[in-house]
């Protein structure tokens, strides 16, 4: 006799089991079910929350370097000069980060580490180098930073169905410090190698 006869002709427990295995689908589809959203709505959450502290972290970069372009354009009789970019307040807590989509995930750690190269490349040139050097580096490499950031931000808003777009104003303004030194180290290696040539 077959499993399938025995069953057959054992209705009550063929039912039970049936029923068993029915309710265990569903249990199982309805929690799955159930953690997916919460997933979800953890994401989004956690989205926001990014999304807010990389604006203030953007404000306060966009604060620093215009404060150094004033004391760069008024020779030191205004602003503050600034070579270092500050920190970005999840920083103290990357746990958050994964939570986020894995490709914004890997966009953010990057940023992280550009920042941190940013420090440390602007940190020597004021070294090894001279303050006004030490500047330039910072105000390219910041806003290009910076331009980063806002098409983080921008994906981020429109992931959690955020309208506004802050900052379009000076994403020109952080394009011309970009060409800007991208001008001045054209120039210092041509002369570098005009030299070198000589020599």
């Amino acid at each position: 006799m077959t499993l399938w006869a025995w069953l057959v002709s054992h209705d009550a427990i063929a039912a039970a089991l049936l029923g068993t295995i029915l309710g265990a689908v569903l249990s199982f589809a309805l929690s799955y079910f159930t953690d997916l959203l919460q997933r979800k709505r953890r994401q989004r959450v956690v989205s926001m929350r990014i999304a807010t502290d990389l604006r203030q972290w953007m404000n306060r970069l966009w604060s620093r370097i215009s404060d150094t372009r004033t004391s760069i354009a008024s020779d030191g009789a205004g602003g503050t000069p600034y070579t270092e970019v500050p920190d970005l307040r999840f920083e103290g807590d990357l746990n958050q980060i994964p939570l986020l989509d894995s490709g914004t995930a890997k966009r953010i750690f990057e940023l992280i580490h550009k920042k941190d190269a940013v420090n440390a490349e602007a940190e020597g040139t004021l070294e090894y180098q001279d303050h006004d050097e030490a500047l330039d580096v910072f105000l390219g490499r910041a806003a290009n930073l910076f331009l980063t950031a806002v098409a983080i931000y921008d994906d981020i808003s429109r992931q959690v169905g955020w309208d506004e777009r802050p900052f379009s104003q000076a994403k020109e303004t952080m394009q011309a410090e970009v060409d800007r030194l991208s001008e001045i180290e054209a120039k210092r290696a041509a002369f570098n190698q005009k030299f070198f040539a000589d020599v």
